[in-house]
């Protein structure tokens, strides 16, 4: 196989190919034996179809096939070799089929996307949380220490902290309602449990279970904001009996503990641990951050258009990978479709950066690195894209920040909450 470059005008690149009778024949014979796999022919044993028969009946698309072969493997060379960007124009060329027993020879003209001119890629501000890694250690510790709980029975008042075993009683209309029947619906009763503290329930449960104790019964209904239009929800009345507290019992935080959870004979060195690997969690997260936020900025930075062809066929990539409900969800779509762009125009940035900082990529680093099923090309171009991004974050300026406490959003605003209908229906079962 060769291939030279004849012609060059402006984004356009002429190539020669040439590939000898030897590689000609041999793709024939590819092509043949694929075909003779699942061709069926009466008074012919499978595979055994002589060759004359097969090329009467097949011959125009066998030699057809065999060009289709030998194109995309002397084209395909040739991109990679010249580590060539076609834009969206298709490649050009009056090309003839190849003939067995004769070398094969055409030309094709390229039109080669222009490389990208990065600008503005140094000194990019980037920020990083400040971390607090002591209180970080103390809340891992209680996080381990809630998932060691144990609960018992309580006959005392429900607190925060509590769990309350509750069973819903069949609902009925408020009596507010003038369309209120007085009956009560068919539901059958449900028992489930909820941990006060929790708003599992959504706002205001919480503490209208607070102070009450097992057999309790209650009602509540849904109250919205004075702003909020009122709903059916509001006519409803909701009754629930409570049929257990416990009370947590939680492991003491001390060597014992370390010695149960964290296989060491002291807290202290427990901690240690816990800081190290928090450590190099964190620096993980950091780099994934930075990454991700460069690559965010060099490319806004940076007027790119993606050629088609590369968004399309990433989004294919992407797409293989979906269920059959994703692939109909316009959202979805719309999703990888603005991925892939991102995505091309990251890769073309980082490769315009890669040029213009003279980073190179040796055939060793390509060989170390290469994975399975990979092309050189493909490796070539994720080392060198990695390489330039690693460019970009050794020369940004990282500032570490307080964390803004507005984003701990510990609960969504919401526009309704539990309340009590008729304090008289707090009341106490007897037995």
């Amino acid at each position: 196989m060769k291939f030279d470059i004849i012609k060059e005008k402006g984004n356009k690149k002429t190539v020669h190919f040439f590939e000898t009778k030897e590689e000609v024949d041999g793709a024939f014979k590819s092509v043949r034996k694929t075909l003779l796999k699942d061709m069926k022919m009466p008074g012919f044993r499978p595979g055994k179809i002589p060759k004359s028969i097969i090329d009467r009946k097949y011959g125009n698309l066998i030699r057809a096939e065999a060009g289709d072969l030998l194109r995309d493997r002397m084209i395909g060379a040739s991109l990679e070799e010249y580590d060539w960007i076609l834009d969206d124009e298709k490649p050009t060329g009056e090309v003839m089929l190849p003939s067995e027993g004769e070398d094969y020879e055409f030309d094709v003209t390229f039109s080669l996307l222009e490389d990208t001119v990065p600008k503005n890629y140094k000194g990019v501000k980037l920020e990083i949380p400040i971390v607090d890694f002591d209180k970080a250690v103390e809340n891992t510790l209680q996080n381990i220490r809630e998932k060691l709980v144990s609960y018992e029975e309580s006959s005392k008042s429900a607190e925060m902290g509590d769990v309350a075993i509750l069973s819903e009683l069949p609902s009925e209309k408020n009596d507010d309602n003038p369309e209120n029947t007085g009956e009560k619906s068919d539901k059958k009763s449900e028992t489930f449990n909820i941990k006060l503290g929790e708003k599992m329930l959504g706002p205001g449960m919480d503490e209208i279970i607070t102070g009450l104790k097992k057999h309790d019964v209650f009602s509540v209904r849904i109250e919205k904001k004075e702003k909020e239009e009122k709903g059916e929800e509001e006519k409803i009345i909701h009754s629930f009996r409570i049929e257990n507290i416990l009370n947590p019992d939680y492991p003491e935080i001390d060597d014992e503990f370390a010695k149960k959870v964290g296989n060491v004979d002291t807290l202290e060195e427990m901690k240690n641990n816990l800081r190290k690997d928090l450590d190099i969690q964190f620096q993980k997260e950091t780099k994934e951050h930075l990454n991700r936020l460069a690559r965010q900025i060099i490319v806004e930075r940076n007027e790119i258009k993606a050629p088609n062809y590369m968004v399309e066929n990433l989004k294919q990539d992407y797409l293989e990978n979906m269920g059959a409900e994703e692939k109909e969800d316009k959202k979805s779509l719309e999703f990888i479709e603005n991925l892939a762009s991102q995505q091309v125009k990251e890769f073309l940035v980082l490769r315009g950066i890669s040029k213009a900082e003279n980073i190179e990529i040796t055939m060793e680093e390509i060989e170390k690195e290469k994975r399975h099923n990979e092309s050189v090309s493909s490796t070539r171009d994720r080392i060198r894209n990695e390489k330039a991004l690693d460019f970009v974050l050794e020369h940004a300026k990282v500032k570490e920040v307080k964390r803004d406490k507005s984003e701990d959003v510990d609960e969504q605003e919401t526009t309704w909450k539990w309340v009590v209908v008729n304090e008289k229906t707090k009341m106490r079962e007897e037995g």
